[in-house]
């Protein structure tokens, strides 16, 4: 599936969002509702860090609570790399959110997804560096 969100801005994802969930759930026993939905939700996460937009990660996250995801083990791994990284923008110097982390991109690299390694990693690294030059400077 081709992830076209990075051509909308955040308040147009999230007025259409708001606006279309409500018929996607008509379709919730469809056989494609839960693919489409994780799929959704997994490219808004990742926009939301590509533009480091905190107003729609946000937003994203509060539908995931409203909505989980599908039983998909690797949708869920992926979710929850977002979720650390999100919580590692918050807090740079938690070492336990870092470990978990770690321990998930590890994961990753186990299993040869490498595309989504590499972002998480350039995410992380990031989150790290930016945290590095503030306590410097």
């Amino acid at each position: 599936m081709i992830n076209c969100l990075f051509i909308f801005d955040t308040p147009f994802i999230i007025n259409a969002f708001n606006y279309r969930v409500t018929k996607m759930k008509l379709f919730v026993d469809s056989t494609y509702f839960s693919t489409y939905w994780n799929t959704f939700i997994l490219n808004a996460l990742r926009l939301s860090f590509t533009r480091n937009d905190t107003t729609l990660r946000a937003f994203v996250f509060k539908q995931i609570d409203a909505n989980q995801l599908s039983n998909s083990n690797f949708d869920q791994l992926t979710c929850t790399v977002f979720c650390l990284l999100d919580q590692l923008s918050i807090d740079p110097n938690n070492g336990v959110i870092l470990t978990k982390l770690e321990t998930l991109l590890q994961s990753l690299a186990i299993i040869g997804e490498t595309s989504l390694l590499g972002f998480a990693e350039t995410q992380k690294n990031s989150i790290l560096h930016l945290q590095q030059d503030t306590t410097l400077g």
